[in-house]
């Protein structure tokens, strides 16, 4: 019988999902006006494969001209503004739940990262961040002096 990977953080992550929920800052708002809150956090995937961290980010409606990218030392910031949907006279919202407004995300940077070489590309409301590895010295043996 295979042992079962478990996640020792899953309580953790579910914690800490159930408090940003309860903190948000759109929890004060009328049921159908959960979009309409001055800032939102666009969902966001990040994988690491052998050459690079990727992080992908869901910005539909965001234009590219509305980013701002910042890649610290140690920290990458994406800054970026939705525009409010167009609401038009005569009619009557049942709902409005896209968010629009401010967004800012931060995210730790691993010292294996390469900071001069990342690239970034918004294709079809995605953006994707590539953040190369930094080559590491070829494993092996290590030669010591003597002092």
């Amino acid at each position: 019988m295979a042992a079962e990977k478990t996640n020792p953080f899953a309580e953790f992550q579910d914690i800490q999902k159930l408090m940003v929920r309860i903190f948000d800052r759109t929890s004060s708002l009328e049921p159908g006006e959960e979009g309409r809150a001055g800032s939102w956090n666009p969902p966001v995937d990040v994988f690491e494969d052998a050459e690079a961290v990727v992080l992908i980010m869901d910005l539909p409606g965001v234009a590219e001209k509305d980013l701002e990218l910042e890649c610290g030392e140690d920290v990458l910031v994406i800054r970026g503004t939705r525009p409010a949907a167009e609401t038009l006279p005569g009619r009557q919202y049942q709902r409005m739940e896209r968010p629009q407004g401010s967004f800012c995300r931060t995210f730790a940077l691993p010292d294996r990262v390469d900071r001069t070489r990342v690239q970034a590309r918004c294709h079809l409301g995605e953006l994707t961040l590539i953040l190369p590895k930094r080559p590491c010295a070829s494993p092996g043996p290590a030669a010591l002096s003597e002092s």
